[in-house]
């Protein structure tokens, strides 16, 4: 391209911007917020996946944390912890250790108040939990814990003063789970929560205070195995623990680079310490990371959805911006200007367009920043705010620079083809609307038309592109809302989790005074008739919720086996397909162990027991049972892990089996706190309930952050589709303003001409509507029963048409607000200017 082509391009692009200027301002700064949206996710996801590793990074975390399992010559707590000392003093000198300290941890009860029950901030109200996350009082001799070794971010508050014994911090998981802030005070109960001792009889407290909220490797919450939540005490406060004969020491070690923990055990026992790994940090490592999978997965996932979707609706956004220019167009290939001169010109303003968006985006994103990580990852965050990620902030700026200009250079190339190929008369403009105008009422029939009629020449508007544009845009809000309905549903239906009841009675049975052992069962199942008749109570069933034994209940797959009552009043299981059992020798089972089996409805399956009794070996059992119905139930193992009996077909394996578990489905508006009152008077013991929990914390289902993709999704499209769909009517009047001034020639008034355009905007959203509204809600449920059937739950999904229909009106009050403001400029051109321009 010769110096002379290329001045000329760049005048005329030049010209074309200043002349339009706002209208591409206000173009690139739409490309800038979708590719800022999109680069903030690509960010945020990148933090999301990194938080725990930079958490690390400033920790000195250690590597294993090893104890003595059982003492040898008597169970003698207090020689047991001198022995285990000494073998913790050899452990740390050896050379592949490189720092470590010992501590000691007492599982005791603890609380904010001296109330026992109310007190104990372990799991279910109970003072004694030997599982994953029970909460431990921790500390080391020499105050190193959290200092030196495993140090501690702390998330409010500081560290305890070493001179004040009362002091003392706590992790961060502990306190959200006990609602414990710094400034609080603390009960330290120097007492085995395990031990059978009435609270009454307890001594009294340890009162410290809480000065720090801590954040620390091995305290955070993995997808599965162990984490730690403690309150870490000072040695004052340890003496008085191991004075009252409480308390394990355990060693906390990191090992010098290259040495592996099972090297390490090898090296521990040639030496013959009687020491193993209690807790290896690099598993927890491993399942934290997949734990904070889902939401870094979900927030990439957002960033390639977002790039897509703004992709297709801004492409129709750019054609509509440069046909604005098509009559220039074709002007200048008459005066000699090839498709690739007026492609160069393109590109010129992509490049303008690009830039300035590209600016925009990474504004966009460095102020959006601090709303990332998302989900787990937020409470794990050291340095919450601002963040810059150079590396996704450059790259996306880049790729959003070379996306628009290709956009736009392709947008003019293909533009001036098609403007080149059309002519019109303005005869035929004057003739053609004067006959559409007399067939119907004015404004309706011009409006409809304008709307609809892609035209020729300088009145051409790509129709087709702009209506895809918004087609995408508003089906994805659509879908999105969709999605996020039926989580919202989820959330306040406990029997799409299989929660078919509303009381749950976990405290066991209180049999009548003067029942003996062997009629237990009976007047159990007594009381259970009896409760069918207490006002309000609907149904009552019973069952199992405890797996009987550790026998695998299918072999080679892992299941929780629950068992449920059976009888014309009794609470049967949620059910996807198929039935419930009511024989002994029928199964549910979930979706999960339908697939894992490889069976089908109707088939059969070997169940397996044993015959349990004190002092005796078991004595294995098993059952050929019919796969009846594929369901949910609700079982604290894992919603993928439920199988389901009749308590009959329970005690086919187990005959031992009994009750462990009562619960009532009350009537529609029953007194519940009546209700409860009068079971509790049939020996139906009320105690604290994992079900008394919202149905998905019950069964740990992490789901409410499972729409944020959907939600951010629905927003960025709102926002595309809001702005496409102003773009669309500004630049349809832009078009049409000959047109506009041919109308007014044929007599139309300013009034009518606003109600043309206005005719003319209703017209495209609604079409647009029809569309995108049927094909939202679609993909919103079928996005949502296919991530219910991946968790295991009833994939049952709701339209919610209160909000789908306020979208609806929205779109149709912008379409006509843009329309109106439109028409004001519309109507102050010249019938006689547009008539010399024809």
């Amino acid at each position: 391209m010769t110096t002379t082509r290329l001045y000329a391009v760049w005048r005329q692009a030049r010209g074309q911007l200043r002349r339009r200027w706002r209208s591409w301002v206000a173009l690139a700064v739409l490309v800038g917020l979708a590719g800022g949206f999109v680069i903030a996710s690509a960010a945020g996801s990148r933090r999301t996946s990194t938080v725990y590793d930079r958490l690390l990074a400033g920790a000195d975390p250690f590597d294993v944390l090893v104890g003595r399992g059982t003492c040898e010559g008597g169970d003698d707590p207090a020689a047991c912890r001198v022995a285990t000392r000494r073998s913790l003093d050899e452990a740390l000198a050896m050379p592949e250790v490189v720092d470590g300290v010992k501590a000691t941890g007492a599982l005791v009860p603890i609380g904010k108040t001296q109330e026992p029950s109310s007190a104990s901030i372990q799991p279910s109200g109970e003072t004694c939990f030997t599982g994953p996350g029970e909460v431990d009082v921790v500390g080391s001799d020499d105050g190193r814990l959290g200092r030196d070794i495993n140090r501690y971010h702390y998330v409010a508050g500081r560290a305890a003063d070493p001179t004040r014994p009362d002091e003392v911090v706590i992790s961060a998981v502990t306190a959200r789970r006990a609602g414990i802030e710094v400034g609080d005070r603390l009960n330290i109960v120097p007492i085995d929560a395990c031990a059978d001792v009435e609270p009454n009889e307890w001594p009294p407290p340890i009162v410290v205070s809480v000065v720090g909220i801590t954040l620390a490797p091995g305290e955070v919450q993995p997808a599965t195995g162990q984490f730690f939540q403690s309150v870490t005490v000072s040695p004052a406060v340890l003496d008085k623990l191991l004075a009252a004969g409480l308390g394990s020491v355990y060693g906390v070690l990191r090992l010098r680079e290259g040495v592996t923990v099972e090297a390490f055990t090898a090296a521990m026992t040639q030496r013959e310490l009687p020491l193993e790994p209690m807790f290896v940090s690099g598993k927890n490592r491993g399942s934290v990371s997949f734990g904070l999978g889902p939401d870094a997965t979900a927030l990439a996932l957002l960033a390639v959805l977002g790039g897509l979707a703004a992709l297709v609706v801004l492409a129709q956004a750019i054609v509509r911006q440069v046909w604005i220019d098509a009559p220039e167009r074709t002007t200048l290939r008459a005066l000699g200007f090839t498709t690739r001169d007026l492609a160069a010109v393109g590109a010129v303003q992509g490049l303008a367009t690009g830039v300035t968006g590209m600016v925009v985006a990474v504004v966009f994103a460095v102020v959006t920043s601090p709303l990332t990580p998302i989900g787990r990852a937020r409470a794990i965050e050291t340095n919450p705010g601002l963040r810059i990620d150079a590396l996704v902030f450059g790259l996306g700026a880049v790729i959003l620079l070379v996306v628009t200009i290709a956009l736009v250079t392709m947008a003019s190339a293909w533009v001036a083809v098609r403007a080149t190929k059309s002519r019109t008369t303005s005869g035929r403009a004057v003739s053609r609307w004067g006959a559409v105008c007399e067939a119907l009422p004015p404004t309706v029939a011009c409006g409809t038309r304008m709307a609809l009629d892609p035209g020729r020449g300088a009145t051409a508007v790509p129709i087709r592109s702009g209506l895809a544009g918004m087609v995408v845009g508003i089906a994805a809000l659509t879908g999105a809302m969709t999605f996020t309905g039926g989580l919202d549903h989820l959330l306040v239906t406990p029997r799409l989790v299989g929660l078919n009841w509303d009381v749950t009675f976990f405290g066991g049975y209180q049999p009548p005074e003067g029942t003996q052992d062997a009629d237990v069962l009976e007047a159990f199942l007594h009381s259970v008739d009896r409760a069918e008749h207490v006002p309000g109570v609907e149904r009552m069933g019973y069952g199992t919720f405890w797996p009987p034994s550790d026998v695998p209940l299918i072999d080679g797959i892992e299941t929780w086996l629950v068992s449920f009552s059976t009888g014309p009043r009794a609470i049967q299981p949620t059910i996807i397909t198929g039935r419930a059992p009511v024989g002994a020798d029928e199964l549910m089972v979930s979706a999960a162990v339908l697939d894992k089996l490889g069976r089908r409805i109707g088939d059969t399956v070997v169940v397996h027991g044993a015959i349990l009794a004190e002092g005796v070996e078991p004595k294995p059992t098993s059952s050929t049972v019919e796969i009846v119905g594929v369901g949910v139930v609700p079982v604290l193992g894992g919603l993928d892990k439920g199988v389901a009996l009749t308590f009959e077909g329970l005690q086919r394996l187990y005959p031992q089996a009994g009750p462990g578990i009562a619960f009532s489905l009350l009537s529609e508006g029953a007194d519940r706190a009546r209700a409860i009152e009068d079971l509790e008077g049939l020996g139906f013991l009320r105690d604290s309930s994992p079900f008394d929990l919202a149905p998905v914390d019950t069964l740990n289902l992490d789901v409410r952050e499972a729409d944020l993709v959907p939600r951010l999704l629905g927003a960025l499209m709102a926002v595309l589709g809001a702005a496409v769909l102003t773009h669309l009517v500004l630049t349809g009047v832009r078009a049409r303003r000959n047109e506009l001034a041919t109308l007014r020639a044929l007599g139309f008034t300013s009034r009518q001409v606003r109600a043309t355009l206005a005719w003319g905007a209703t017209t495209v959203t609604v079409l647009t509507l029809l569309v995108a509204l049927p094909l939202g809600i679609i993909a919103g449920r079928a996005a949502w029963e296919a991530y219910a059937r991946r968790i295991d739950i009833v994939p049952e999904s709701v339209s919610p048409w209160w909000p789908l229909a306020l979208v609806a009106g929205v779109a149709v009050v912008l379409a006509n607000v843009v329309a109106l403001a439109a028409a004001r400029t519309g109507s102050r051109r010249s019938p006689a200017a547009a008539l010399r321009a024809e």
